[in-house]
């Protein structure tokens, strides 16, 4: 890839490119978000919902999605961590850490005033389909994007909701 820039007669370039090992995959995506070695057959959780919503200033929003996922991983218990934190490291196929099963989030994505939710995740569960609920309040009108996430502690799927928030009635 090959940016330029001219400016005031000169003509600049940066050159960037990728090389495979700093390729993210699932894998490196769990690891580095403390979901530990990827656990195998884990396909990450669906989720679905409205891809757009309206409201009126002052009113809340109530925006709901349904998620599902395959069960991976497993619920298991936790283990009390190894005396030998060396030994532990040294095997990160041993499982160490409990299934934190499907859970949703929520977050402000796009626009420009305060987004707040009411939660802004919901409780863990491990019965699919679940259906959660969050109740959005917007500082000032415009257009936003809310993201919803649909994690199972390993991976995550993202659903983007656009919100358009008018102005409150004279």
């Amino acid at each position: 890839m090959t940016w330029t820039l001219a400016s005031h007669g000169h003509t600049n370039q940066a050159k960037g490119w990728l090389q495979p090992e700093w390729e993210l995959n699932p894998g490196v995506i769990s690891e580095n978000n403390g979901g530990g070695v990827l656990e195998a057959g884990n396909k990450p959780p669906t989720i679905s919902g409205s891809a757009a919503e309206t409201v009126t200033l002052p009113d809340a929003l109530t925006l709901s999605t349904t998620a599902t996922d395959d069960g991976i991983p497993k619920l298991r218990p936790r283990r009390a961590p190894s005396p030998d934190a060396a030994a532990a490291a040294a095997n990160p196929d041993t499982p160490v850490r409990q299934s934190e099963g499907l859970r949703i989030r929520w977050t402000h994505y796009r626009g420009a005033g305060k987004v707040t939710f009411d939660p802004d995740r919901s409780t863990p569960t491990f019965t699919y389909p679940t259906t959660q609920t969050t109740s959005v309040r917007f500082s000032a009108p415009g257009t936003y994007v809310v993201r919803a996430f649909a994690g199972d502690g390993q991976l995550e799927t993202a659903r983007d909701i656009t919100v358009t928030v008018k102005p409150a009635s004279p």
